[in-house]
């Protein structure tokens, strides 16, 4: 059992830096090829605008596009110039280093021959992968922002939490790396749903919290995913102090909340109802002020 300790002491290490230079430099040698081309193009330009102008188009692009701002900010400034281009083509690679290297410390849990095990699954598993997927999400720079980036986020965040769930660190530089994890991420696109009879739609949402909205045509609805989402949502949902009975009908909605016991109805003016039975609508009521708002940007 020592022995076994100190050899994985000894070689873990070499291990590791083996399978991130390895998996480094295997990749560079193919990024070395690699040119901008679609969006690189359209962010490279961006990145050529001064930081009032890129920090608009930013703000632009999370209301109209997605809301991946931290990935589009870094990939905006790594395609700025041609050197930034020869950066960025060393960082996606020894992004692709991180990501093996972590898959392996995260398989060996402080065994070299796993380790050893791993780090050829992992290296073999990266330059095996099939080229209609890395032309797309690898050997792409904007792709590889999309995708390398996060996923080399999220195992760094699980091998640090892993760590301070054992003792071995504190939370600080996991908590990091899981606020940075989260800023990659976005809400799924909206589904559209395929009745436009809201009365119809409200029962078949019944699993979770769900969010809908109104384009005036038809309706467009979200899974609203566990954790502070539906934390705030649950918030606005139980202050009583925003909800007041307000005389005559309930004004025309355009976002809806549905909680399993209750439908509430969003209109501007932080306005609404709110439906004990899950309704299509209910009487007149104040609703709590940024509830509104918050509700439109799953939409944005």
């Amino acid at each position: 059992m020592e022995q076994n300790l100190a050899q994985s002491k000894k070689y873990l290490p070499w291990i590791y830096l083996g399978v991130f230079f390895l998996v480094t430099a295997g990749c560079y040698a193919v990024l070395h090829y690699v040119v901008p081309m679609g969006d690189d193009l359209m962010y490279g330009r961006w990145g050529r605008l001064g930081i009032g102008g890129l920090l608009e188009r930013m703000a632009q692009h999370y209301q109209t596009a997605n809301g991946r701002s931290l990935v589009h900010i870094l990939d905006s400034i790594l395609l700025g110039s041609d050197l930034r281009i020869a950066i960025a083509r060393v960082f996606v690679a020894a992004l692709l280093g991180t990501v093996a290297l972590n898959l392996t410390r995260l398989a060996a849990d402080g065994n070299w021959k796993i380790a050893c095990a791993a780090a050829v699954l992992s290296a073999c598993g990266i330059f095996l992968l099939p080229a209609g997927l890395t032309r797309q999400s690898v050997y792409w720079i904007t792709g590889a922002m999309n995708y390398v980036f996060p996923l080399a986020l999220l195992l760094e965040y699980w091998v640090l939490l892993r760590a301070t769930l054992a003792g071995r660190r504190g939370w600080v530089l996991a908590s990091v790396f899981a606020l940075l994890a989260g800023l990659t991420a976005t809400l799924p696109d909206p589904t559209t749903a395929q009745t436009d009879d809201l009365t119809a739609l409200i029962p078949q949402l019944t699993e979770g919290i769900y969010v809908v909205h109104s384009t005036g045509s038809q309706y467009q609805y979200l899974s609203v995913p566990s954790g502070y989402l539906q934390d705030k949502l649950a918030a606005y949902r139980d202050d009583t102090a925003g909800y007041t009975v307000v005389e005559g009908d309930a004004p025309v909605c355009t976002y809806w909340v549905l909680f399993s016991d209750r439908v509430i109805g969003l209109a501007e003016g932080d306005k609404g109802f709110v439906s004990m039975d899950r309704a299509a609508t209910g009487s007149a009521t104040t609703v709590p002020s940024g509830m509104y708002a918050f509700v439109a940007s799953f939409f944005a």
